[in-house]
């Protein structure tokens, strides 16, 4: 009963633990790979997921789940286009009401991304020009002496600070594509040396056939005391 449970109900790590024993034992089953994706997605894991529902492709290329549990990878990590055309092909293999849903869901977060990308530049644009004015004011009633006097070149200050506000939201907008893009790819490793005191890149490489190191060979101190000896008693 207990295996039966995170079969119809899958979710949460002791899920996921479960199913990875059982994938030990069968690794080329696609259905508790399916299970196990729909487990990291629930938990957020997004690149699990995904990396999972490819592998329920390569082992079911015809099987839709495959492309519904990437699409939904896909959709968690807001890759909203990818997973648009996961969702597609996947329809292409059977018209499952889920995919539909799905793909229409896909299709309204795509747009409203795309609609809160084009609010923060707006906004970014006002925020600026209320920079802008809120400068002008105090040049103009704060300052005795109001540093610019002359109405153009405040409308070209005006206009430059909202041109700044576009830019740093611009910035904003690419700070969190960036993020996005990162969701579906490796995450870096736990212990990145290669051993627990010393970085990798300080470790002395080392030969590829023998494993030992590739630095010349140093040179016994007493032998070279001996040979230096031997030199100069020919020399005398």
């Amino acid at each position: 009963m207990e295996e039966e449970s995170h079969r119809t109900g899958p979710g949460g790590v002791a899920s996921i633990i479960d199913l990875t024993k059982e994938i030990k034992v069968d690794p080329d089953n696609a259905l508790l790979y399916a299970q196990r994706s729909e487990c990291f997605r629930i938990i957020q894991q997004h690149y699990h997921a995904y990396r999972d529902a490819e592998k329920v492709i390569v082992l079911r290329p015809d099987w839709y789940k495959g492309y519904y549990y990437k699409g939904l990878a896909e959709v968690g990590a807001e890759h909203f286009k990818e997973a648009i055309e996961s969702f597609e092909d996947g329809l292409q293999y059977e018209p499952d009401e889920a995919l539909i849903k799905a793909l229409h869901q896909a299709n309204r977060a795509r747009f409203a991304h795309r609609i809160n990308n084009r609010g923060r530049l707006v906004k970014g644009f006002f925020l600026g020009c209320l920079v802008g004015a809120l400068a002008l004011a105090a040049n103009d009633y704060l300052l005795p002496n109001p540093l610019v006097k002359n109405i153009f070149l405040k409308v070209i200050l005006f206009s430059a600070w909202g041109y700044c506000g576009i830019e740093l939201a611009k910035n904003y907008i690419s700070m969190l594509e960036k993020d996005r893009d990162q969701r579906l790819q490796a995450p870096d490793p736990l212990f990145p040396f290669t051993s627990d005191t010393e970085p990798a890149s300080k470790r002395k490489p080392t030969s590829a056939s023998t494993g030992t190191s590739t630095d010349p060979p140093t040179e016994d101190k007493s032998n070279l005391r001996t040979r230096r000896g031997r030199t100069q008693d020919q020399a005398s």
